[in-house]
C-alpha cells in the first residue's frame, strides 16, 4: 500500500521517509532471521529511497542521517555475506 501511495506522489517526504524507514527495517528483521541475500536487497531499496530523499532535502540533517544509517546496514550486510562465502570457499 504505501508503494501505490508513493506512486501517486513520487517526491513527496513523508511518502519517502515511510517508504524508506519501512524497508530499512524489513532488512534488519530479514538480518535477525539469516536472509542476508534479502536484507541486502531491503537496505538497497530503503538506500534509494534515502537518498531520493536526501537529494530532495540536503539541509535536512536527519534525511542524511537516515542514508548514512542505511549505507552502514548495507556495508555491515555485504561484509557477513562475505565472510560467509569466505568460509564456504575455505572448507572446500
Amino acid at each position: 500500500m504505501q508503494r501505490q501511495l508513493h506512486e501517486e506522489r513520487p517526491w513527496d517526504p513523508a511518502r519517502l521517509s515511510v517508504l524508506g524507514d519501512t524497508t530499512n527495517r524489513i532488512g534488519r528483521v530479514r538480518t535477525e532471521q539469516g536472509d542476508l541475500d534479502g536484507a541486502l536487497f531491503a537496505y538497497r531499496e530503503s538506500r534509494d529511497y534515502r537518498r531520493k530523499l536526501a537529494d530532495l532535502a540536503p539541509d535536512v540533517v536527519e534525511y542524511r542521517r537516515a542514508l548514512a544509517n542505511t549505507h552502514m546496514n548495507e556495508g555491515l550486510t555485504e561484509m557477513e555475506l562475505g565472510v560467509i562465502r569466505w568460509n564456504v570457499l575455505l572448507s572446500r
